[in-house]
């Protein structure tokens, strides 16, 4: 939810002098083509940069405190894995109970 990103982002960037971040999948998710605004996941990942931006929020490689964060921006789909399914472990739900990314 944007709302819920943007107040996060907001109460971090006012508690902490440097605040990095990365959206991660869930971020990006938009609904039926379109999020509650329209658009696609990178029109999504467009406007969480430009909120970042206003904030003051870093989302670009950057040295902090001695360390090198490096933001890594990637997108996933299920026919990419390609490795056989763990055999022989017992307890291991199905991907598709736990994950909602195969439900959108």
């Amino acid at each position: 939810r944007p709302d819920v990103l943007l107040e996060t982002l907001q109460i971090a960037a006012r508690a902490f002098r440097t605040v990095h971040f990365v959206p991660g999948n869930h971020d990006l998710w938009v609904r039926g083509g379109g999020g509650g605004g329209g658009g696609t996941s990178i029109d999504r990942l467009l406007e969480i940069e430009a909120t970042c931006a206003r904030l003051g929020v870093c989302t670009a490689p950057a040295l902090a405190a001695g360390a090198i964060v490096v933001p890594i921006l990637s997108w996933h789909h299920p026919s990419w894995d390609t490795e056989p399914d763990i055999s022989g472990w017992r307890g291991i739900p199905p991907v598709e109970r736990c994950l909602m990314d195969y439900h959108m």
